[in-house]
């Protein structure tokens, strides 16, 4: 029988805050503890690796990996490539958040996966939605309130990040995601079919190009745009898979910074996307979108 795992690179430097959220929202979901497979990543304050690993203990889970090293995302695909190929069947089910997203299905998990089994299905994407507090200030997350109504606006900034603003987030075990978690490998995509329909990325469907243009434009300004509740309902009732994207709380702006020094070391071209947020929220306090 087919088992549903979590696989993910938590960052404890920015993300600890989000860490019991994270874990508890997936377990709603259906995931048992002993298949969330971890890779704690830590540099800034190995004093955070100590409380990562208390809060994980606290569900009765255990790390896979422990990366003590500066993130990168090239070395963090091998990380999290390496405990599928340890732990992960080709028949069963991989959920495959970064440690800022909590996915978002129109109906139960379980079921769904069920559902793509039955149709021969091996792979699902979603919109990516960035959460943002109410004033679109950065803040710092309460533990005992929910993370949806802390951050209860619902912002699209996938232009101004220069992104497709869609994510992968299921995929059965014998596939694998490419360095973004953004689609499936390329190696693999022939073997892909999305739940959408055939294997090419849902950016683009003709949903996506509606909400979110053409991936292949390559004019498009670095602004935010809008997404309100009117266009997250009309997604919902056509598609319905939605990535929360819980990225801009706590020291983001020094999440930001370090990946700007990480990006010009190693030369990758993730570096303006950092450049254009930072730009964006110190000019103006916050995110406007």
């Amino acid at each position: 029988m087919s088992k549903i795992f979590l696989a993910t690179c938590f960052s404890l430097d920015f993300d600890l805050p989000l860490l019991k959220h994270f874990i508890k929202h997936y377990i709603d979901l259906g995931i048992s503890p002993e298949n969330f497979l971890f890779v704690l990543n830590v540099f800034k304050n190995k004093e955070n690796l100590e409380k990562g690993m208390k809060v994980l203990g606290d569900f009765g889970i255990f790390p896979k990996d422990i990366w003590c090293y500066e993130y990168e995302s090239e070395e963090k695909w091998q990380r999290v490539h390496m405990i599928l190929n340890k732990h992960v069947g080709p028949n069963d089910w991989v959920i495959h958040p970064d440690s800022d997203e909590f996915h978002e299905y129109p109906s139960n998990l379980i079921q769904i996966l069920s559902l793509c089994d039955e149709k021969q299905i091996n792979a699902i994407q979603g919109f990516l939605i960035d959460r943002l507090s109410e004033d679109g200030k950065v803040k710092t997350i309460e533990e005992n309130k929910s993370i949806f109504d802390q951050f209860p606006v619902k912002a699209n900034l996938t232009n101004l990040i220069g992104i497709s603003g869609i994510k992968l987030m299921a995929y059965k075990g014998n596939l694998r995601a490419n360095n973004g978690s953004g689609q499936i490998h390329r190696q693999v995509k022939s073997s892909t079919r999305y739940s959408h329909g055939g294997n090419e990325c849902l950016s683009s469907s003709a949903l996506s190009i509606k909400i979110l243009g053409s991936p292949k434009d390559k004019n498009k300004k670095y602004i935010p745009d809008n997404f309100n509740e009117s266009v997250y309902q009309d997604i919902k009732s056509k598609h319905g898979f939605f990535v929360n994207h819980f990225k801009w709380h706590g020291d983001v702006i020094d999440k930001l910074e370090q990946r700007v020094k990480t990006y010009k070391k190693f030369n990758r071209p993730q570096l303006f996307q950092s450049e254009r947020l930072l730009e964006h929220y110190n000019k103006n306090g916050k995110f406007i979108y």
